[in-house]
C-alpha cells in the first residue's frame, strides 16, 4: 500500500502546493542561508567516516550503505567545506510543502488536520486541564526567551501511587511534526472517551506523561502562526537537542556545548518521577529505534526491546502493509542503523532506568496537515500496545518485615543485568516494575540495613507476576553468581563472577565438570573439557563464621562446537557460531556455505540464536530449508536482526547457512544451539503451591515446572474461575472452598499433553486443638476486616504511638468496619487462654 500511500502524499504536496519549485544548487544555498538552516546528503566510504562528519554536522539518516543525511547552521555548514566535504544540498523539510494552520477557532469541528499555532497550541494545552481537572494535570517545565513553554500532560484517574508511569514525547527536532499532531490527539482521546476499554485500562493502571512538543522554538522558528521554516535545531543556539543529553556511554556534554534549557527541564522532568518506559517521537523515517544508539554492546534486556519494537511495527503493518517498514521491517538497533551521542534514548536508559525507545513515525518530517488523521490510524493501536507493556513482566511491592512500611530497595536479576538494566522500588508506595522478556529468572532484591532475598520467578511475554516482598532488618549474607555464558563450545573457559551480599571473607567453588575443580578465588575462570550439563556451588564465608551455599543444578550445558566453513555436519546437539568462533569476530570478504543435519532418523534441525551481530546491510547470514543453497531462502540477516529459532521443514530435515563479508568492517557473529524436534524427551511436570495450607480470603501461587518435549507449551488450569489467568505457567489461586483440587494439563507444540494436580485447603480454625489463634483477614486491607477464632474475646485497634481507635467483645467471627487512613496499626486481641497482638496493615 506503500504505492497507495505515496500517492495520496502527493496529492497532498499538489494540493497544498509546494512552496519552492525544482532549485539549484546556488538556489538552494541561497534558500538555506535565509533560512538559517542547511539540508543535505554526504557521501561516505565506510559508516565509521559518519563519526568524524558529526563533529561538524547533525547526522539526520544513513541508508545503510554510502549516502548520508545532514543538518548544519551556517558556521557548522562553513567548517564542512573547510573540510574539503562537498555536500549536496536539498530543500529544508519544513520548506517542501505548504503547512495548513488552524488558529484556535471553531475547536469543535477541529479533525485534527491543521497544525495549531502557537497560541492555539498552549491554549488546547491548558484546556485539557481546565476541562478535565479530575484526570489531567498539565505541568509547565519552564518559559523559554521567546516566551514559548514546555508543558506536559498527566493523565490518571486520579491515583497515582503503586502505578508505573510512562512518558511520550514528541518533536525534540522542532521540524519533525507528525508525533507532534499524535500526541495531542492522544490526550484528547484518552479525556473525551473514558468508556473505551483501551482507555480505562491505561488511565486506571498507568500514570501517563506526554510532551507534546519538546522543542517549541524549533518548531515555531519563523514566528508563532506558521510551521513552515520550522528548524531542526532550537532557536537561539543552534543546537541539536538530542545530541545535548549526558551520554552513558560518552559522558556528560558529549556534543561539546552546555546543556540547553529544554535539555535541563527534561532531565529534572527525569529525577522528579520515576518513569518506567516511554517514546520519543520523530520523523524523516519509519522504524522503531531500541537501545543503544551510542555503542554497539547490546543492551541486557535487547530481546525484550525487539519483542516491544516488534510488535508496534507489526500493528502499524496492520493498517498498511509498506508503513513502518525501514530497515529491519519497521525496527533497528540504534547503533547498527548509525551512531550518535547525546541522545535522549540513551540518557533515560542508562541514568534513570527508563527503557524509552525512539520512533521514527513518517517518511517525511513535515507532513501535509491534511495526511495526519492517516498516521493516527496507522499508529494508534501500536501506541496503545506499547503502553500496555509497561504493565507486563514482574512488579510488586517491597516492605520493611516488622513495620510494613515501604522502602528504597535495588532489583537485580542474577545473571542477566548489567549497571543499566536494575530497577528500584520508590517511595512512597516501595512499588516496583520490571518489564523484561518472558522467561524464568532470580530476582534479587537488597537494601541498605536489610537482609537481602532471593526469589526464583518464571514469567511469560505479555503476562503479569506480581510480588510481595518483605526484607528483614539486620545483616546477613546471600550467596549468588553469575556466568559469562553458560552455553559453551568444549575446551571454552568461563569467567564467574560472585554477586553475593554481605560481608564475605571466603569463597569456595565447585565445578563439575570443570577444570579446576575447585578454586577458592572470588571470580574464578575455568575451562570445561568434556560435553555434558554440569552443578556448580559456590559457599560463601563472612567474618563471623557464618556461611552460605548456593548449587545451580546443570547450569553449565557444554557441547561440540562447529565454527562457520564450508561442509555438512551431522548432529543434534551443539553450538554453533560464525567464523571467528566463541571469542573473535568474523574476518572479511567471506563466503561460507553449512550445511546441519539431524543424526537421528526422522528428527528436524533447530538453530537457536541467541547472539547476533553482523555489519549492518554489508554482512549477511542466508537460511535455506533444506540441504543446499539451492533450497528455500527462510530469511536473510544483517545487522542485529536475529533470525531467532528457526527450524526445518524438509524431509532430510537439514538447514544450510550461507555467510558473506565484504571488505572493511567486522563484527562479533553469532551463537547459536544446534538441536533436533522430533527426538525428545517426554513431558514431565512438577506442580507446586505456595502455600498449600491457607485461610480464609487468601491466595496461594500456583506453580507448574515443565521438562521435556519441544519447549513450547501452553497451560491450561481447572477450576478457572477461582484463578487469576488459567493459561499461565504461575497463577495465583483463591479458593472459596475447603478444598480445591486444581489441575493443570499442559501441551508442547507437536501436540504431547501431560497433566498434574495440586491441593490448596482452606484452614478450619473450629477444628484447631489450639483454640487460642485468631485469624485476622484480609491483612493487608483498605478498611474492614475479619476475626476468627474459637471463644469469647475482647479486641482493641491502636495506632503506632498507642493511641486506641476502637474496640469491642465478639465470640467466633466477628467482621470489623474501619474508617481508617492507610498506615500500620496493631490489633491487640484478648481471650480466655491468652493476649495475641497482631501488626494490620491498611492500604489506600
Amino acid at each position: 500500500m506503500k504505492t497507495l500511500r505515496s500517492f495520496i502524499l502527493s496529492l497532498a504536496v499538489i494540493a497544498c502546493g509546494s512552496l519552492f519549485a525544482q532549485e539549484s544548487q546556488k538556489d538552494l544555498e541561497r534558500i538555506s542561508k535565509n533560512h538559517g538552516e542547511y539540508y543535505f546528503t554526504l557521501n561516505v566510504q565506510q559508516p565509521s567516516e559518519i563519526q568524524t562528519i558529526s563533529q561538524f554536522c547533525s547526522v539526520d539518516n544513513f541508508d545503510g550503505k554510502t549516502k548520508v543525511t545532514c543538518y548544519a547552521g551556517l558556521e557548522q555548514y562553513q567548517n564542512l567545506l573547510r573540510q574539503g566535504y562537498q555536500p549536496t544540498l536539498m530543500m529544508p523539510p519544513s520548506l517542501q510543502v505548504k503547512a495548513e494552520m488552524w488558529d484556535g477557532n471553531d475547536r469543535a469541528n477541529y479533525d485534527w488536520d491543521a497544525y495549531p499555532t502557537y497560541e492555539a497550541y498552549e491554549a488546547m494545552m491548558y484546556q485539557f486541564g481546565t476541562d478535565h481537572p479530575d484526570k489531567c494535570e498539565i505541568l509547565t517545565l519552564g518559559t523559554l526567551e521567546s516566551g514559548r513553554k514546555i508543558l506536559v500532560a498527566r493523565l490518571n484517574n486520579g491515583e497515582t501511587e503503586g502505578k508505573p508511569k510512562f512518558l511520550y514525547t514528541s518533536t525534540i527536532h522542532g521540524d519533525e511534526t507528525t508525533g507532534w499532531i499524535m500526541m495531542l490527539r492522544l490526550i484528547d482521546y484518552l479525556l473525551e472517551n473514558p468508556n473505551e476499554p483501551e482507555v480505562q485500562n491505561v488511565m486506571d493502571n498507568i500514570d501517563l506523561f506526554i510532551g507534546p512538543l519538546a522543542n517549541p522554538d524549533g518548531t515555531y522558528h519563523a514566528g508563532n502562526n506558521n510551521v513552515n521554516g520550522a528548524w531542526r535545531y532550537n532557536h537561539t543556539n543552534y543546537m541539536d537537542l538530542n545530541r545535548n543529553y549526558a551520554d552513558p556511554h560518552g559522558g556528560p556534554h558529549p556534543d561539546g556545548n552546555e546543556y540547553q534549557l529544554e535539555t535541563l527541564w527534561f532531565m529534572q522532568l527525569a529525577e522528579d518521577y520515576d518513569f518506567v518506559m516511554g517514546a520519543n517521537y520523530h520523523g524523516g523515517s519509519e522504524v522503531v529505534n531500541y537501545p543503544w544508539d551510542n555503542t554497539h554492546t547490546l543492551h541486557a534486556d535487547d530481546d525484550w526491546y525487539r519483542l516491544v519494537s516488534r510488535e508496534y511495527a507489526d500493528l502499524c503493518q496492520q493498517h498498511d502493509s509498506n508503513y513502518m517498514d525501514d530497515l529491519n521491517n519497521g525496527i533497528t538497533n540504534g547503533a547498527d542503523w548509525y551512531m550518535i551521542g547525546g541522545g535522549r534514548q540513551d540518557y533515560m536508559n542508562g541514568y534513570h532506568q527508563c527503557r524509552e525507545v525512539t520512533i521514527e513515525c513518517s517518511g517525511n518530517k513535515l507532513v501535509p496537515a491534511n495526511t495526519l488523521p492517516m498516521y493516527w490510524d496507522y499508529n494508534k493501536e501500536a501506541i496503545f500496545a506499547f503502553m500496555n507493556q509497561c504493565l507486563y513482566g514482574v512488579h510488586g511491592v517491597v516492605t520493611d518485615s516488622l513495620t510494613g512500611q515501604p522502602i528504597e530497595a535495588t532489583i537485580t536479576v542474577s545473571g542477566h543485568d548489567d549497571q543499566y538494566s536494575f530497577v528500584s522500588s520508590h517511595l512512597p508506595a516501595g512499588d516496583f516494575h520490571r518489564p523484561i522478556k518472558g522467561g524464568s529468572y532470580s530476582f534479587i532484591f537488597s537494601a541498605e540495613g536489610y537482609c537481602p532475598k532471593m526469589i526464583d520467578v518464571t514469567v511469560a511475554d505479555y503476562e503479569t507476576v506480581n510480588l510481595n516482598v518483605q526484607l528483614v532488618p539486620g545483616s546477613c549474607i546471600l550467596a549468588s553468581f553469575g556466568a559469562s555464558a553458560t552455553q559453551v563450545a568444549m575446551g571454552q573457559g568461563v569467567s564467574f563472577t560472585d554477586e553475593s551480599f554481605g560481608d564475605i571473607v571466603a569463597w569456595n567453588w565447585s565445578f563439575e565438570g570443570g577444570t579446576p575443580a575447585n578454586s577458592n578465588q572470588q571470580n574464578p575462570t575455568v575451562t570445561y573439557n568434556e560435553v555434558g550439563d554440569f552443578d556448580v556451588t559456590l559457599t560463601i564465608t563472612d567474618a563471623n563464621g557464618d556461611s552460605q551455599t548456593l548449587t545451580k543444578e546443570n547450569y553449565i550445558h557444554v557441547r561440540e562446537a562447529y565454527n562457520m566453513q564450508n561442509g555438512t555436519v551431522e548432529t543434534c546437539n551443539a553450538l554453533f557460531y560464525d567464523a571467528g568462533g566463541p571469542s573473535n569476530n568474523y574476518g572479511n570478504n567471506q563466503n561460507y556455505t553449512m550445511t546441519f543435519k539431524p543424526d537421528t532418523e526422522g528428527s528436524m534441525i533447530r538453530a537457536t540464536f541467541s547472539e547476533f551481530s553482523t555489519e549492518a546491510n554489508f554482512d549477511y547470514l542466508y537460511i535455506y530449508d533444506g540441504s543446499s543453497a539451492n533450497a528455500t531462502l527462510i530469511g536473510q540477516y544483517d545487522g542485529s536482526d536475529s533470525p531467532g529459532e528457526v527450524t526445518a521443514t524438509n524431509e532430510e530435515g537439514a538447514l544450510t547457512f550461507r555467510f558473506t563479508s565484504d571488505q572493511g568492517v567486522t563484527a562479533f557473529g553469532w551463537v547459536a544451539t544446534v538441536s533436533c524436534v522430533g527426538d525428545y524427551e517426554p513431558l514431565m511436570l512438577e506442580v507446586t503451591a505456595e502455600p498449600e495450607l491457607i485461610n480464609e480470603g487468601e491466595t496461594s501461587q500456583l506453580n507448574v515446572t515443565v521438562t521435556g518435549g519441544d519447549g513450547n507449551y501452553t497451560y491450561t488450569w481447572e477450576p478457572a474461575e477461582t484463578l487469576s489467568n488459567p493459561n499461565i505457567a504461575n497463577p495465583v489461586a483463591t479458593p472459596t472452598e475447603p478444598e480445591t483440587i486444581y489441575k493443570v494439563v499442559v501441551t508442547d507444540g507437536q501436540g504431547s499433553s501431560e497433566s498434574g494436580e495440586v491441593t490448596v485447603s482452606i484452614r478450619d480454625w473450629s477444628l484447631q486443638e489450639d483454640g487460642f489463634l485468631p485469624h485476622v483477614y484480609p491483612n493487608p486491607t483498605k478498611g474492614n476486616f475479619t476475626i476468627d477464632m474459637r471463644g469469647a474475646y475482647s479486641y482493641t485497634l491502636c495506632n503506632g504511638v498507642g493511641q486506641q481507635l476502637l474496640s469491642g467483645k465478639a465470640e467466633g467471627k466477628a467482621n470489623i468496619e474501619a474508617l481508617l487512613a492507610p498506615g500500620v496499626y496493631f490489633l491487640q486481641i484478648i481471650g480466655e487462654d491468652g493476649i495475641k497482638t497482631e501488626k494490620l496493615v491498611i492500604e489506600k
